[in-house]
């Protein structure tokens, strides 16, 4: 301890400590000698330890014929479910015309419905539904009916379209694992019977595409990977065998089963809001009841001098209405009733099993 000189302020309380010296490259941080760290250079990422041929891969590409229709599959209200193995079963001319034929059905049904909003004033597809099945009348009742069907159409609507998505997954999954990596095992892929592992085998990796599926009792909680079977990885599996189903008819699922009463939900209903559903609203609004007037209300009263003016300007307007509705009537009778109709009873004796 060492004492400030005489005169300097503060010299009576101030104190001066003294500590040993010490260089300045030794105080690491409180870092020791064994406290190392091995930093990558760029030299050693060039260096001949690295092999290239292990890196991973790329996947290959999907086929190109595959890219325009796949551009195609939102204008369409069905043809995208069997969209990849028509066009592998079929002449690529022929997949192509019936590309173009369900636009342009497509493109009628839409036609049709916007026709139905604007003879209506209803936004919104249930309210149009509603208007149609139940009437443009009011009242207590009537209102009830109203939100009643509405609420009913809404919900088809909905579950309709959580299945659409269930099963464009599920369909995804079995397309795209293949071209991923070989030791990926989709569920369509044939395996034999006996494999390694004895009874701690998983046992859907014993089961062959003919084989029906156990029974649900028998199967662990239904979850997710129900809805969804995407294979698992395991590399002691052998390939898959020479002869086996293609992968996009293992998009449709087994005879019974959730996935399969999922599927066959999805195609009777998208059948039905697809191509029934606007048959039947154009029907009943157009065919089924009297024309709503373009001029005045039907209710209104009118004056006498102007009663053959006005009826005749309304009858010209509803005369010039149905010639633009005239091709909307050819596909309503020519290919929704009769082809919709038909096309939706198979769909539905389908999901029931009749057949």
């Amino acid at each position: 301890m060492a004492s400030l000189p005489t005169g300097t302020p503060n010299a009576s309380t101030a104190s001066l400590t003294l500590y040993p010296a010490s260089s300045p490259q030794d105080e690491s941080f409180g870092f020791g000698p064994e406290d190392s760290y091995d930093l990558v250079s760029p030299s050693d990422l060039d260096s001949p330890d690295s092999d290239p041929q292990k890196e991973h891969t790329p996947p290959p590409a999907l086929p190109a014929w595959l890219v325009v229709p796949a551009m195609l599959t939102p204008s369409l209200s069905l043809g995208a479910l069997l969209l990849p193995h028509t066009l592998e079963s079929i002449p690529i001319v022929l997949g192509a015309i019936m590309l173009l034929l369900a636009i342009v059905i497509s493109a009628g049904v839409q036609s049709i419905w916007r026709g139905a909003a604007r003879y209506v004033r209803r936004e919104t597809v249930e309210e149009r539904v509603a208007e149609a099945f139940v009437g443009s009348g009011r009242g207590v009742r009537r209102e009830k009916w109203k939100k009643l069907v509405s609420g009913i159409t809404k919900a088809g609507m909905l579950s309709t379209g959580v299945g659409l998505c269930v099963v464009y997954l599920r369909s995804a999954v079995q397309l795209l694992v293949p071209h991923f990596s070989p030791h990926i095992n989709p569920p369509h892929h044939a395996r034999p019977a006996l494999l390694p592992g004895g009874p701690t085998a998983d046992p859907r990796s014993l089961r062959l595409p003919s084989a029906r599926p156990p029974a649900p009792a028998s199967n662990p909680p239904l979850d997710l990977s129900l809805l969804l079977p995407t294979g698992r990885v395991n590399p002691r599996l052998p390939p898959p065998l020479p002869q086996q189903h293609p992968a996009a008819l293992a998009s449709l699922p087994e005879e019974w089963g959730l996935s399969a009463v999922v599927w066959d939900y999805t195609l009777s209903s998208l059948l039905y809001f697809g191509y029934v559903l606007p048959a039947l609203v154009h029907l009943i609004l157009h065919h089924l009841r009297a024309p709503l007037a373009i001029l005045f209300p039907s209710s209104a009263p009118m004056d006498s001098a102007h009663d053959a003016l006005l009826l005749k300007k309304e009858r010209s307007l509803q005369h010039k209405r149905e010639t633009k509705r005239l091709l909307q009537d050819l596909l309503l009778f020519g290919v929704l009733l009769p082809g919709g109709l038909t096309v939706w009873g198979w769909s539905l004796g389908r999901f029931v099993r009749l057949w």
